[in-house]
């Protein structure tokens, strides 16, 4: 049986993103991955979103103040290329597409 959803990820599936089925979720590792037709493009975990980032929308997140998204393994500090979506643009649905659009396009390197 899946586990519920946190209710963040209810309020950012149901309000941020309109209901829009494009947009699923899917439990992994403790936190969850979000995706667009099956792609990744972000994670919530420890109450926090995180988008993928890159070369193409980094400075975005720079210039926003947000934060790196690091967990410790085996006393290790390990980075991912996610970084804590702006409040201010999770409170604006065109903006926050926008932002996603990018997080989309980030390439695997």
């Amino acid at each position: 049986m899946p586990k519920p959803l946190p209710e963040f990820l209810i309020y950012f599936l149901s309000d941020c993103l309109q209901g829009d089925k494009a947009y699923t979720t899917k439990s992994m590792f403790g936190w969850y991955g979000i995706y667009k037709h099956g792609q990744i493009f972000a994670i919530y975990a420890w109450e926090t979103l995180y988008m993928k980032v890159w070369d193409n929308n980094k400075q975005d997140y720079i210039d926003a103040g947000s934060k790196q998204f690091v967990y410790n393994k085996k006393w290790t500090d390990c980075y991912l290329s996610y970084w804590q979506l702006p409040e201010e643009v999770l409170e604006n649905q065109q903006e926050l597409v926008e932002w996603i659009e990018k997080s989309l396009a980030v390439k695997k390197k």
